[in-house]
């Protein structure tokens, strides 16, 4: 099982992320400290780990590009993609096969607890963190920023196994 250590994840971690990106791409001091200030103002209340729900309102307050967010700060996650989402010369297992995985094959798949997996079921999403969801849309061969849409957004719900 792929064990997902929070703390390169956390609200911490984010927030230095952020500050790194936001110095880089933004040279104007106006926008700068404008943007810092959002950052800390979104974050200071936040527990050392981070909510998606969070992660997704931060990325568009600070009107940054949530796929690239993403891409970047999620990079490193050991997710894989469910056995029954890859390809193979079978077309009826292709297309079938996303829905027969168990609660198990995508925690595996996934890396987060089994207590988390349910508690998305019982529509507490308020509770899941960035990269719980992260590794969840990993693990079903959706790009995560199509996830925190979905989920946090006015996204359109994916279609797992089409990145």
């Amino acid at each position: 099982m792929i064990k997902l250590d929070y703390k390169l994840y956390n609200t911490v971690s984010f927030r230095s992320f952020l500050k790194r990106y936001i110095n880089e791409n933004y040279k104007t001091s106006s926008a700068l400290s404008r943007k810092i200030e959002i950052i800390d103002l979104f974050l200071e209340k936040e527990t050392a780990k981070l909510t998606a729900k969070t992660f997704f309102n931060v990325i568009k307050s600070l009107e940054l590009d949530l796929e690239i967010i993403c891409n970047l700060f999620f990079k490193t996650i050991p997710s894989t993609k469910l056995k029954s989402i890859k390809s193979s010369k079978n077309k009826l297992e292709d297309l079938l096969g996303p829905y027969f995985n168990s609660k198990l094959e995508l925690v595996t798949a996934s890396g987060i607890k089994e207590t988390t997996l349910n508690e998305l079921f019982d529509n507490k999403f308020d509770r899941i963190y960035a990269y719980e969801l992260s590794a969840i849309a990993i693990a079903f061969g959706i790009k995560p920023h199509i996830m925190f849409n979905y989920f946090y957004g006015d996204g359109k719900p994916p279609i797992i196994g089409l990145s």
